[in-house]
């Protein structure tokens, strides 16, 4: 790392110590090194940006699969013959992960080894499947977030009515007037490369011990002939094939797995579900087919859209329920006011890609009202304040 680069780190660093330290410092001191502060920090993000490209070029040429599992390191020349690319280009873009410590390098041999952080990286690997949607659908869209406010308008919501056919996602790639998921239809390997993201997303988020699924035994008993469970836009059913690990004894000829119909086509060829589950093509912008079920569910779906469409997404939901049908929504919920937490804030931004939001507590229950619903109780984790939770609704009493 080029010393001047340290040097400006160790200012970043110290700037506010020094201000606390010497509080006799003249303006003009201060300003010198709040501006080399903010230099460094700038610095900071320019390394980041190349760090993140290049490890995504590294996945692209297979280079972490192609680096051996077992710890034998491997020279250039071996890298270069596995994965069919230039030497000089693999070389090159080694430097950068071998200058964080993401990849071994022994220059008395001239050889790369795997560290437990590259491991990740492999194909298949949560963390790869993570930075991979990272990557492909939120640093590629908010890349162009210039051009979207300046096509736009400085007044645009990115969650507007029509926000999902005019998202950073689709703008990206001339596809205006067309949603995510209609874009991700037409190309089965981003679909297939998205859907494994989610999934690591899903995988961050614990399927059971926040909320008691146990009662739905009892339910089932009650009355053998209404459903059960109806999991909407629940993917290709991990979250259903938790609920059966935990809860073998519920009847899964009255579950119900909903999603689009591409979706519910991986569902299908994946095989992970009992063939007894029925598995029903289902877009959630349309009624509800299932009426009257015990329990309706939707996972991490609402987020994607702003609130005219999310709102309209739980009326259909609503219309279905009978009176004693139970709604459970996991969601985020974000403070009322800013927080000085990375992980909060950027999950709303994420959720501007695909024109969403992340939702406070308030902004919840507006939501749910507006559906002709409302909220019995917020379950969150160990009962603390993460935002992870699960919302259990049902309709408005009469």
């Amino acid at each position: 790392m080029p010393r001047a680069f340290v040097f400006l780190i160790n200012i970043y660093l110290s700037h506010n110590v020094w201000r606390l330290e010497h509080p006799s410092l003249s303006y003009s001191t201060i300003r010198f090194l709040a501006t080399m502060a903010a230099t460094a920090h700038a610095f900071t993000k320019y390394r980041e940006m190349v760090e993140v490209t290049t490890i995504r070029a590294l996945m692209s040429l297979g280079v972490f699969d192609a680096l051996s599992s077992e710890g034998t390191a491997i020279s250039l020349e071996e890298l270069s013959h596995k994965t069919s690319a230039n030497a000089s280009l693999l070389q090159r873009l080694l430097r950068v992960v071998v200058s964080t410590g993401m990849v071994d390098f022994d220059p008395g041999s001239g050889t790369y080894a795997h560290t437990d952080i590259s491991l990740g990286y492999c194909s298949g690997q949560l963390p790869a499947n993570f930075f991979r949607l990272m990557h492909d659908e939120v640093l590629k869209s908010c890349v162009c977030f210039p051009e979207w406010i300046r096509h736009n308008g400085r007044t645009a919501d990115p969650a507007g009515p029509d926000s999902h056919k005019r998202c950073l996602a689709t703008f990206r790639d001339g596809n205006d007037g067309k949603t995510l998921f209609d874009v991700l239809s037409a190309d089965p390997e981003r679909q297939s490369n998205f859907h494994a993201g989610m999934k690591a997303m899903a995988d961050l988020h614990p399927f059971q011990g926040i909320y008691d699924f146990s009662p739905l035994t009892a339910k089932a008993a009650q009355d053998p002939s209404r459903t059960l469970f109806v999991d909407v836009g629940g993917g290709t059913g991990t979250f259903l094939a938790s609920l059966m690990d935990s809860h073998p004894s519920l009847p899964t000829d009255k579950l119900v797995l909903q999603d689009l119909p591409p979706v519910i086509e991986m569902a299908h060829s994946n095989m992970a579900l009992p063939s007894s589950i029925t598995l029903q093509p289902h877009d959630f912008h349309t009624p509800q087919p299932v009426r009257g079920a015990w329990t309706y569910h939707i996972r991490a779906c609402l987020h994607d859209y702003g609130d005219h469409n999310a709102t309209a997404i739980l009326a259909h939901i609503a219309n279905a329920m009978a009176p004693d049908s139970t709604l459970l929504i996991e969601e985020n919920i974000m403070p009322e006011m800013p927080v000085k937490d990375e992980v909060i804030a950027l999950a709303d931004v994420v959720m501007m890609v695909c024109g969403g939001r992340e939702r406070s507590e308030g902004d919840w229950q507006r939501l749910l009202k507006n559906a002709g619903l409302e909220i019995r109780t917020i379950h969150r984790p160990h009962g603390g304040k993460l935002t992870w939770a699960v919302i259990e609704a049902s309709l408005v009493k009469q």
